[in-house]
């Protein structure tokens, strides 16, 4: 096969994998400074990974060869992460680093993160500072990054079961924790702990992505990767990334292709009747989620028509202020998905049941048994096949989603013989 078929093959397989990233390099100023990116793919955002897939394997390989003997203008434009060492050119010198990944040996690899920046870190990371909350604890989860953890900032939320290693590590302090705040004590903690690399989950939970965080960083020579994991796009970019950073490659394919195993029976079950019912969704006691919440875009790819219109994230509802705008028929959905952050484990309490009624108990979803509360800390697909099962429960078998979340707890975490039945992560609010 000639170097141009070999070409074209890969280039179809980015489109299907990476949804053809677009590319901005400039290497005309004439100095040795790195040239400017403006994108990552879909998986595996590490320079070297030249076909964008989860993995650096010989498949990287063979394409950089293939694409220094096409020598094309357009070959750091269509293939940007194939430039393993980030120097504007692409030469032997990539297939060497990539050998050298391949092989285990210790270097370092040029990542493009969430910020749209490129980050230099040694490979394979170890001795990390880890900041996020459930996204990102499953993160840790699904590829065992446990012993790779100094620190870890996370919110209150973890508990001995979904995050039964971490929690365990954090409780008898092999793993040091500290807030999400990144106070001045959390940072002179750090100080005193062997820190290689900051990889912190940029979405709203932490403050480690504001200055003072991130000059100390820089000031102590931690380079700082920050992810987003709140939606499903975004969740399988992060742990494809950092599973190539920790050698998890295998467990990171395994937890994407269960995304997608979930993603694609709703789909396939739905088929011409998604978003024939309406949903919304809630966050903290009165938020309704707007067209830019993750929620949204959740309740959508769980198969409903979600009626907002409104691009902030959410908007308040209190109908004691007289304001009764989500009883308006444009508004009022057959289904409420209340998010709530619990401990595995625990049920709701009374007190804020009642609280969540006295705000939503007019509304159709409430009327007729559609107003549920979910535990927002289980994993991202979990929440997704809750939501469709309820929403058309005759087009699932009865039990899927808990068969959803009972593969996760025996695939993805410590927990052994453990049965999801014995504790609910959704509640019908109308039956309290």
């Amino acid at each position: 096969m000639n170097n141009k078929a070999i070409i074209a093959i890969v280039a179809v397989l980015i489109v299907v994998i990476a949804a053809a990233a677009v590319v901005l390099l400039n290497n005309d100023n004439g100095n040795n400074e790195k040239p400017s990116i403006d994108v990552a793919g879909d998986q595996g955002a590490v320079f070297g990974n030249a076909n964008g897939d989860c993995r650096i394997d010989q498949d990287d390989i063979d394409l950089i060869e293939a694409l220094i003997n096409e020598n094309d203008a357009d070959t750091l434009q269509n293939f940007p992460l194939a430039d393993a060492n980030h120097d504007g050119v692409l030469n032997s010198d990539d297939v060497e680093i990539v050998r050298g990944i391949i092989n285990g040996d210790a270097t370092t690899v040029d990542v493009y993160d969430f910020r749209g920046e490129v980050v230099t870190v040694n490979y394979p990371i170890d001795n990390a500072l880890v900041v996020g909350g459930t996204n990102m604890r499953v993160v840790i989860s699904v590829l065992g990054m446990e012993d790779r953890i100094v620190a870890n900032a996370t919110n209150r939320y973890i508990g001995p079961y979904l995050d039964k290693t971490l929690y365990e590590l954090r409780e008898n302090g092999t793993i040091t924790s500290l807030t999400t705040g990144a106070t001045t004590e959390d940072l002179t903690t750090l100080s005193t702990l062997d820190v290689d690399i900051a990889i912190v989950e940029g979405a709203g939970t932490n403050s480690y992505t504001e200055d003072s965080a991130m000059s100390y960083f820089a000031d102590n020579g931690i380079p700082a990767l920050v992810f987003n994991t709140d939606n499903y796009k975004l969740v399988m970019s992060t742990i494809s990334t950092i599973g190539i950073l920790t050698g998890a490659e295998d467990e990171a394919e395994a937890y994407m292709a269960y995304m997608n195993k979930v993603s694609d029976t709703i789909e396939n079950n739905l088929g011409d009747k998604a978003g024939t019912v309406t949903v919304m969704t809630v966050t903290m006691s009165n938020s309704v989620s707007g067209t830019e919440s993750d929620y949204y875009a959740m309740s959508e790819m769980a198969g409903g028509e979600n009626l907002a219109d409104w691009t902030d994230s959410t908007r308040k509802y209190d109908p004691s202020s007289g304001d009764y705008w989500l009883l308006d028929p444009k508004y009022n959905p057959d289904y409420l998905f209340h998010f709530k952050s619990m401990i595995y484990g625990e049920d709701p309490k009374a007190s804020d049941i009642e609280k969540y009624k006295s705000y939503f108990d007019q509304t159709n979803a409430y009327q007729n048994g559609g107003y549920y509360l979910i535990n927002g800390t289980v994993p991202l697909p979990v929440r997704l096949a809750y939501m469709a099962e309820t929403m058309y429960p005759d087009l699932f078998e009865e039990g899927w989603a808990d068969s959803v979340f009972q593969e996760y707890i025996d695939n993805f975490t410590d927990l052994q013989d453990w049965d999801v039945k014995d504790h609910k992560v959704i509640w019908s609010v109308s039956d309290f």
